[in-house]
């Protein structure tokens, strides 16, 4: 391995420890093996540390798949990691990414138990491969922006939803495809990893408002790698390069081997990976942890965050645990103990900080405070607000603008709520055929429900509150 001629070592970024809220990616959370691999393709490429560091971890979970999971009542959670490496252009990920992924490229052409290999995305290609494949998919996206677009035309946002759970996904709404009875054609726990490029630039156009207040968003792991440590290795870049290839040789056989398991009589039967009891406790107090922040944060974006973010790190921590059985001349165990879960968390915590950070860029008032203003059009909205079929209905903006007028008595005028509400994220309508108003959703009523509770009471001076909007 690589262990033998060079050392593990970084330089801190100096700017980013100064200017920039992402730590420094832990990469002692690898086996030593694999930071080693980290650092040399991170000099080779002339990337940052994190770039390469989720490389790593990217293909950990496209190769693990469905053949290993861990069981939280009453889920299952495989390795499946929807991962978005946030960096400029120029920056090197694209071949790196590109060449960490080639050998499992080659794999699946040459037909091998591994999950398919998607690179030209469409809604019915995705679906017939997860059908046709026990192993599950990996779709991998050189710049997100363009299957993003291509998700939205097919109106694929539901399914993707639904696959991201691992809940039964219908394949066609036909019901003249399947049998006499006429249901719909269902894939059982269908099992996707997505993992693709973005620049910073890129990011807010990407989601929608109702991909963020409904919690669509917050499934995407956004993985900053705009800045962080440089590796530090004074072997040259021509052997390092020599040594990637025999190194990423021998991890691709030894994460395919985990998945030729899987079928211990020829038939896909996935491994079950258990937490000790140490490690158990581990998590149940960091997941208490961040329970009592979601409750403290005074920020919707952010608590969504917070929802997803337990099974994100159970992902991760699978994707660990792959890579330190690979690097262990031992055989698999199927138990994850304290100190691997201690480093699942870690890495987790970084993910939670990179996520903050990354959807500032989503969202630029996603840290503002709320006000008195802004709970008054949360209650009107709460309190008179008609969704027919459970759907999506529209309240009128005159409507709107005199009940919170009602609440907040003089010096408030349409205009002001107008502002207000579009800094909520109300989207105008868009249907002329009806009266101007801002579309509502269910997700819109807990988003205003959770303003409603925090959103401070008014001040007695009206001339402070029109101000702060």
């Amino acid at each position: 391995m690589f262990t033998d001629t060079i050392e593990v070592q970084v330089n801190v970024n100096e700017s980013s420890t100064q200017h920039h809220p992402v730590p420094d990616f832990p990469i002692d959370v690898f086996p030593f093996d694999i930071q080693a691999l980290v650092v040399a393709a991170a000099k080779v490429y002339n990337v940052n540390i994190p770039i390469a560091a989720l490389g790593v971890l990217m293909m950990a979970a496209a190769y693990l798949g469905r053949s290993r999971y861990l069981e939280d009542s009453p889920y299952k959670t495989f390795a499946a990691m929807w991962v978005l490496l946030v960096a400029r252009s120029g920056s090197g990920k694209s071949h790196l990414i590109a060449r960490f992924f080639e050998r499992l490229q080659f794999a699946v052409d040459q037909g091998l138990p591994i999950a398919s290999f998607i690179t030209d995305f469409s809604m019915a290609g995705l679906l017939d491969e997860l059908e046709e494949n026990m192993n599950g998919a990996i779709v991998f996206a050189d710049e997100m922006s363009d299957v993003m677009q291509r998700i939205r035309r097919e109106r694929g946002m539901a399914k993707l939803g639904t696959i991201y759970d691992h809940s039964p996904v219908a394949k066609v709404r036909s019901k003249k495809v399947c049998c006499s009875c006429g249901f719909d054609t269902k894939i059982p726990s269908p099992c996707m990893s997505l993992i693709g490029c973005i620049q910073p630039r890129c990011l807010p156009p990407l989601f929608t408002p109702k991909d963020i207040d409904g919690g669509y968003a917050a499934r995407f792991l956004l993985g900053w790698a705009e800045n962080g440590q440089t590796a530090d290795i004074d072997t040259d870049v021509e052997t390092l390069d020599n040594r990637l290839d025999t190194v990423l040789d021998l991890l691709h056989e030894r994460l395919l081997s985990l998945q030729k398991a899987s079928y211990p009589d020829g038939f896909f039967q996935p491994g079950k990976v258990v937490l000790d009891t140490a490690a158990q406790k581990c998590v149940d107090a960091w997941i208490a942890k961040n329970d009592a922040e979601k409750e403290r944060h005074r920020n919707w974006f952010e608590e969504s965050i917070y929802v997803k973010i337990p099974r994100q790190a159970m992902s991760a921590m699978l994707c660990l645990y792959a890579l330190e059985t690979c690097m262990s001349d031992k055989p698999e165990t199927y138990i994850i103990g304290e100190e691997l879960a201690m480093k699942g968390l870690r890495l987790a915590d970084w993910l939670l900080t990179s996520q903050k950070f990354s959807w500032n860029f989503l969202n630029p008032d996603m840290n503002r405070e709320y006000t008195p203003l802004h709970g008054a059009i949360a209650k009107a909205i709460m309190e008179h607000a008609d969704i027919p079929s459970g759907n999506k209905g529209i309240f009128p903006m005159p409507k709107l603008a005199d009940l919170v007028k009602g609440y907040l008595g003089k010096g408030i005028d349409h205009r002001t709520v107008g502002v207000a509400a579009t800094a909520l994220g109300l989207e105008e309508s868009t249907d002329r055929r009806v009266v101007r108003g801002r579309l509502i959703r269910k997700s819109t009523l807990t988003k205003m429900a959770f303003i409603l509770e925090i959103a401070p009471r008014m001040p007695e001076d009206d001339e402070l509150l029109v101000s702060s909007c």
